[in-house]
């Protein structure tokens, strides 16, 4: 994120690089852009170079150009991570967290429909159902968006989630793959699995909790 901006040459040499000019913030929706600006060695002057062509000064009427432009420079990388979104809340995968969009305001709540989810509240008893749907409430109102736009606007790449300890994780595999099984059978279980996380990027350590070996 902290490489997205304006790349400025000076005769085909990179003198500057990573920076808006101050005409915009440096967010993670845009951190795939990058923008490439080659002047002449007679634009010195114009654009404040100085002696060991290491900083410059946008010129007035390029920064209104770049302004006007910004929105549609970062629009090719505004629309991948959107994408990155809407699978996120797409049902075939499964979500943890449901995101939605109520005119301006966007909204996420965790997925009680998610299978492992479900399967564990059909479990209890109704006073505990109760409680479990009181916790589930209390964590999806706490989420800290105010820390996550923060994090995200300065250093996205340093942001990770807590991965799920073996056996947890074994354990969450094995209640998925039975909750999948209840409306699939075992290869489509299998073939969803092997499509969304946690389990696609440890897929071998996923067969191994299902006692599984892949052909």
């Amino acid at each position: 994120m902290r490489n997205q901006g304006v790349y400025l040459y000076r005769a085909k040499r990179l003198i500057i690089f990573g920076t808006w000019f101050g005409l915009a913030k440096k967010t993670a929706l845009t951190q795939l852009t990058r923008v490439k600006i080659d002047i002449g060695t007679d634009q010195d002057e114009v654009w404040k170079i100085d002696v060991k062509k290491v900083s410059a000064q946008m010129p007035e009427t390029v920064r209104r150009r770049v302004k006007s432009l910004i929105q549609t420079i970062g629009a090719p990388s505004r629309k991948v991570y959107r994408r990155r979104g809407a699978r996120l809340t797409s049902p075939t995968v499964y979500p943890v967290w449901n995101r939605t969009e109520n005119g301006e305001k966007t909204t996420y709540s965790i997925n009680t429909e998610h299978p492992v989810l479900k399967n564990f509240r059909e479990g209890l008893d109704e006073e505990n159902q109760k409680q479990f749907d009181s916790l589930i409430a209390l964590i999806g109102a706490m989420l800290p968006t105010e820390a996550l736009f923060y994090d995200m606007s300065n250093n996205a790449e340093s942001i990770s989630a807590t991965a799920l300890e073996s056996e947890d994780f074994s354990r969450n595999a094995r209640t998925f793959f039975a909750a999948l099984k209840q409306f699939k059978n075992d290869e489509e279980s299998l073939d969803t699995m092997r499509t969304i996380e946690p389990y696609q990027t440890r897929w071998n350590e996923t067969l191994a909790a299902l006692g599984i070996e892949e052909q």
